[in-house]
């Protein structure tokens, strides 16, 4: 199981909603945010260079370069039936070439977006950082989903 995957989907929405749920105290925040946008940058860095090694291992060997979460506690079973059998549907997240690279650019982006905007916005920033970590981990989910259904 690789820990780097869910990760990069829960530090930027669990910063981000610490940051909007604050309340007043979110101006000591700006900080915390800053350094979940770096975090992010570094996970998806770490993700990059991992499935990097993992497609220069296997090259020529004919097998999917992929890193892969698949828990089985994101398993459910359908209230529809194939024959006698339920269909079962599953939550999976993994990271290829493509994938790794969207990540990686969705981190870049986002962690650019937030340190400019420490210079630009004057009026609830933390806010503003808050509503921007919560789509990039949407984004990260989204980058990260190998099923049709997610995807």
């Amino acid at each position: 199981m690789n820990i780097i995957i869910p990760l990069l989907i829960l530090v930027p929405l669990a910063g981000g909603l610490v940051l909007l749920i604050s309340g007043r105290r979110a101006k000591n925040l700006v900080p915390f945010g800053v350094a979940v946008s770096v975090a992010t940058l570094l996970l998806s860095m770490f993700l990059m260079y991992q499935v990097g090694n993992l497609e220069a291992s296997i090259t020529g060997k004919g097998v999917d370069p992929r890193l892969s979460y698949s828990p089985s506690q994101f398993r459910l079973s359908l209230p529809i039936a194939s024959g006698d059998r339920p269909l079962e549907w599953q939550w999976e997240f993994g990271a290829d070439g493509i994938s790794a690279l969207m990540v990686f650019l969705t981190g870049i982006v986002g962690c650019i977006t937030i340190l400019l905007a420490t210079r630009q916005i004057q009026n609830k920033l933390p806010q503003y950082i808050g509503l921007l970590l919560v789509p990039i981990s949407m984004l990260m989910g989204v980058f990260l989903a190998m099923d049709h259904v997610s995807f």
